[in-house]
């Protein structure tokens, strides 16, 4: 029976870069078989030797088959969730009830410090009904925009990051199927980039902040 490549992965095998690789994360040896009728017929190997040697194989004449398989099934990747900019431009901090643009203008009359209201069309307050409280920024409202994504321009830290959870499961003799690799490098993708989108909002929200409290003389 010819084998496919959730076969190889099954033994330990990868194909990273072009590269083929045996479960102890080493390129493996062309050697030629030289028992019954198979005599003749190359194969990949385990470059180990003994106990040391991980359970790669994979025939030379099968390559070139399983090769195209590994890569199709990246090629069939959904389209990742790519961080997207939010935008913060009308986002008004408030404090202690009154709204960052405001003016503070002395008073004649007792020295103090009183808040007038800038009603420019940017900063113009918004009505609210009465009784009733605007609703909460659901995480869905904070959630990255799909876009279609070749899979090729996964990031190389990405790739780290997921090879090395594969590698740990094999080393616990933990076997991976094709479909459950392709579900693992998604998920973790998606939630980098979730992370990354919300770090990103807090960032623009301490530099939004900082500079209103530069504007108001702190």
């Amino acid at each position: 029976m010819p084998t496919d490549y959730s076969q190889v992965l099954a033994k330990g095998g990868y194909l990273k870069d072009g590269q083929w690789f045996c479960q102890c994360d080493l390129p493996p040896r062309l050697l030629t078989s030289k028992q019954g009728g198979s005599s003749g017929k190359r194969f990949l190997r385990c470059q180990q030797a003994g106990n040391d040697q991980c359970k790669f194989f994979l025939w030379e004449e099968e390559e070139a088959t399983v090769r195209e398989q590994a890569n199709a099934s990246y090629l069939r990747l959904p389209a990742p969730r790519t961080p997207t900019k939010l935008n913060t431009t009308n986002r008004e901090p408030v404090f202690n009830g009154f709204n960052s643009k405001q003016s503070i203008a002395a008073t004649p009359a007792s020295g103090h410090s009183a808040a007038k209201l800038k009603t420019s069309p940017r900063y113009s307050p918004t009505p609210r009904s009465e009784g009733k409280t605007s609703p909460p920024v659901s995480s869905e409202d904070l959630s990255p925009t799909p876009h279609r994504v070749r899979v090729d321009h996964e990031s190389d830290k990405d790739k780290d990051f997921t090879t090395a959870i594969l590698k740990l499961l094999r080393s616990s003799n933990v076997v991976v199927g094709a479909s459950t690799e392709v579900r693992l490098r998604l998920m973790i993708r998606s939630e980098i980039g979730a992370y990354q989108t919300k770090l990103q909002t807090c960032e623009e929200m301490i530099t939004d902040l900082c500079q209103e409290l530069d504007g108001l003389g702190f």
